[in-house]
Order: C-alpha cells, then structure tokens, then sequence
C-alpha cells in the first residue's frame, strides 16, 4: 500500500497495511459487473484495481482497531468487544 499526500497510489492485497481500512460503496460490484447476491465467487482485488485505475480507491489509516466480522474468529472478537461495552 502506497499513499502521498492522503491519496491512495498502490495496493495489492500481498501489501495490505493493517493499519488501513477499505470501504468499498455497492455502486462499485454493479459496475464491475458483479452483483452483491450473486452465486459465483470473484477476487475482490480485481475490484479493487479497477478502482484503483480510475482514482476511485481511498484508504483510510486507522491507530485503533477495526473490527471485522468476515470471519468467525472476527465475529467472536467483536462480539466480546461490543459486549465490554
């Protein structure tokens, strides 16, 4: 991951920098060609690429962290953080 300036130059998701966090708006599946309810799986790099060729991928650096609930080990951690609270 590659920024100056505040702006998002480089990614690949080998260079992911955990102290980033990427939202990505529905608008960019539909273009891409995907759908969101769609059966088949793809690689969220190439949307993230495409994006990122058309100066539409922003990036966000974080200091705290950001809890993800895509997997279950994620689930559980945000869950029990939410719980503290």
């Amino acid at each position: 991951m590659e920024f100056e300036n505040g702006k998002l130059l480089a990614y690949g998701k080998l260079q992911a920098n955990p102290g980033c966090v990427i939202l990505i708006m529905a608008w960019a599946f539909h273009e891409q060609g995907h759908r969101a309810e769609a059966a088949e799986a793809f690689d969220l790099a190439a949307v993230q690429a495409r994006l990122l060729g058309e100066g539409q991928l922003e990036a966000f650096e974080v200091s705290t962290r950001f809890y993800e609930i895509g997997s279950a080990q994620g689930l559980a951690d945000t869950n029990a953080y939410l719980g503290s609270r």
